[in-house]
């Protein structure tokens, strides 16, 4: 057995224990272990009454909302990608690369690097977005309406420059449609409440990498939707955690909230974070499995 057909087997291994981790942990958008008892929230009740709550509203109005979402997130993917120079991300990942293989001459070339350095320099890049997380949560904690209005499309576009970073340490050029939508569709499973991130998994991998690698955007179907109903658990989590701090605000006399900063930095940081090893692990899997043949 070859190095990479072994770390194939080490990371598949890995995969599936974190994958149990999620199905069995509380997708925790607000702490068990919260810094104030206001706010102290049991995960099992908060997750049954958001999926009994979410099956009483018609279908038509959860149908409008995803369209809405939906759009949403396009629309900050568009803005990302037309914003984000995809050349000086590729270009400093291959001056990164560079580091451990003076021969490489351009981003097409990456793929050729020793897996273990791309991981190395994957791992580089992510690791500084939760902390731009726990920053942009810090400020939406203070529970400025303007500031909570924000939250959540600064913390996509952080999440978006994450995964951007992820996938291009693996020689995946965004400049590529095709690879768009698949990092749309990765960032859209990772925010996934916890029970529903196997089922995501494995449509990536079943629709995705054990499809022969098709760049055709019709693989996706033909709708080309990337968020799905299951994904509103998520947002009404979102609406909740700026509820609890515009109501942290109120609570203190000088209109700013202590507590309300270092949840919200907390809640971000560790939302990040788990997109992060989500898009990881996938970017990580694929590219060993891609490789298989060629080992």
């Amino acid at each position: 057995m070859t190095r990479l057909e072994q770390e194939r087997q080490q990371l598949l291994k890995e995969i599936n224990l974190w994958l149990d981790e999620q199905t069995q942990e509380w997708d925790s958008t607000l702490e068990e272990n919260a810094f104030n008892k206001n706010v102290l929230v049991n995960q099992a009740e908060l997750n049954h009454w958001m999926a009994k709550w979410l099956n009483t509203l018609p279908e038509e109005q959860k149908k409008t909302v995803v369209d809405m979402i939906d759009h949403l997130v396009i629309y900050i993917a568009n803005f990302f990608h037309k914003h984000s120079n995809c050349e000086e991300i590729e270009k400093s990942i291959v001056m990164e690369a560079r580091l451990f293989e003076p021969s490489l001459s351009s981003f097409d070339e990456l793929p050729s690097v020793d897996f273990y350095r791309l991981q190395y320099i994957e791992q580089k890049f992510r690791s500084r977005y939760p902390l731009y997380a726990l920053v942009e949560g810090g400020l939406a904690g203070t529970g400025h309406p303007l500031l909570l209005a924000i939250d959540f499309p600064a913390l996509m576009s952080i999440n978006l420059k994450m995964l951007h970073y992820v996938a291009s340490a693996y020689g995946y050029s965004l400049k590529d449609p095709y690879e768009q939508i698949v990092l749309l569709k990765v960032l859209h499973a990772a925010t996934l409440p916890g029970r529903h991130k196997r089922a995501a998994w494995q449509w990536l991998i079943d629709r995705h990498i054990q499809a022969g690698q098709p760049r055709d955007l019709s693989l996706f179907g033909p709708e080309q939707s990337i968020i799905k109903e299951e994904w509103l658990e998520t947002l009404v989590k979102q609406w909740v955690k700026a509820i609890v701090l515009y109501g942290l605000k109120k609570t203190t006399k000088k209109n700013l909230s202590l507590i309300g900063m270092v949840l919200g930095a907390n809640m971000n940081y560790q939302w990040t974070k788990r997109v992060g090893q989500f898009a990881s692990h996938f970017y990580r899997y694929r590219f060993l499995e891609e490789r298989k043949e060629e080992v």
